[in-house]
């Protein structure tokens, strides 16, 4: 089974501005990971447009 994370980032900017270098930095990171495993990813950019979007807040909540 895949291992999940979070990650948590300091917003600095409008929110869609935010989410677009997120995208940026995650399409950047998750492309690494496939190119070593020898996979490919057609919808990438749709998948991540779905997830990391201008409308996410900080969720306080401890687990």
């Amino acid at each position: 089974m895949g291992k999940t994370f979070n990650i948590k980032f300091v917003q600095v900017g409008d929110d869609e501005q935010a989410a677009a270098i997120v995208r940026k930095i995650v399409k950047s990171e998750i492309k690494k990971v496939l190119d070593s495993h020898g996979a490919v990813s057609y919808n990438l950019d749709e998948v991540l447009s779905k997830y990391i979007t201008g409308d996410m807040r900080y969720d306080d909540r401890r687990r």
